[in-house]
């Protein structure tokens, strides 16, 4: 499970969605381990990846994340985790993955590309990705040692994102 240190390539079409296709396409391995650039993993974190490929037979895994600019970091990771991982395993019967923290084989990946939505605002880029893996028979495990931390933006500066935000989950979950 050999980590290679990340190169910057240029994407001329912008956007989120081209840029992550851009660099999974670039990426060498057969693990892909995404994050966001405000991500801070805990450590270990590498090594709770590579068990959990070593381990088990999965296509994917996610973890919970903390938040590094919040003063009441419990309450909210706890709400993050209820909201977002158990409500969607509970009335879905499936895992979600959290884009701030995954990592997935590049054959799977193979295999939901061309299903993927491609430009649409309305889709969560993240959930796509788990909502695709689910209907071609993969398997995402939540890992809850896969854990990082990450800033709280939405519910501070970006306030007002944050209906958006919630909508856009919303209706992923309805897919």
């Amino acid at each position: 499970f050999p980590v290679t240190i990340p190169k910057v390539i240029s994407e001329t079409e912008q956007g989120m969605v081209p840029a992550r296709n851009r660099g999974v396409a670039e990426a060498s391995g057969d693990i892909i381990v995404r994050c966001d650039a405000d991500t801070i993993a805990y450590p270990g974190w590498i090594e709770v990846i590579k068990r959990g490929f070593e381990n088990e037979k999965i296509d994917a895994m996610s973890g919970p994340a903390d938040y590094y600019d919040l003063p009441i970091k419990p309450f909210f990771t706890f709400l993050q985790t209820l909201v977002f991982f158990r409500t969607w395993r509970f009335f879905k019967h499936s895992e979600i993955m959290f884009g701030s923290n995954m990592a997935f084989t590049k054959d799977i990946w193979k295999k939901i590309l061309p299903h993927l939505a491609k430009h649409d605002p309305e889709m969560h880029e993240d959930m796509d990705i788990a909502i695709n893996i689910n209907r071609r028979g993969g398997k995402i495990k939540h890992e809850p040692k896969m854990k990082v931390s990450i800033s709280a933006r939405r519910f501070t500066n970006e306030w007002y994102s944050l209906p958006d935000y919630l909508r856009r989950y919303f209706k992923a979950f309805f897919v």
